[in-house]
């Protein structure tokens, strides 16, 4: 389970500091490269009015890792996902699932 995942910490950079050179970034860490190397089921939580990390960035890892589900938290910002219902009954339901 991923709450709110960025691409990596570059997109990230790219997304708030644009035209920050790369080299500049320390740890990259790149999600995106990892992602695909999961083969469980995997979810992926993520606030629809995030300004932090915007949800295409979990979109983009779904793309990346077709047995993840996404679930968008309609209503929710970047530190408020776990308060939502979306969040407590898909987290609980995965965990039903195990």
């Amino acid at each position: 389970m991923l709450v709110s995942p960025y691409l990596s910490m570059l997109a990230l950079a790219d997304d708030h500091l644009p035209g920050l050179p790369h080299a500049l970034v320390r740890y990259p860490l790149r999600t995106d490269l990892q992602i695909g190397k999961i083969r469980s089921p995997l979810l992926l939580f993520h606030g629809a009015q995030d300004t932090l990390i915007a949800l295409r960035h979990s979109q983009q890892l779904q793309q990346l890792a077709p047995q993840a589900k996404l679930v968008t938290v309609q209503g929710a910002a970047h530190n408020d996902v776990h308060k939502f219902p979306a969040y407590s009954d898909g987290y609980r339901a995965a965990l039903d699932f195990l």
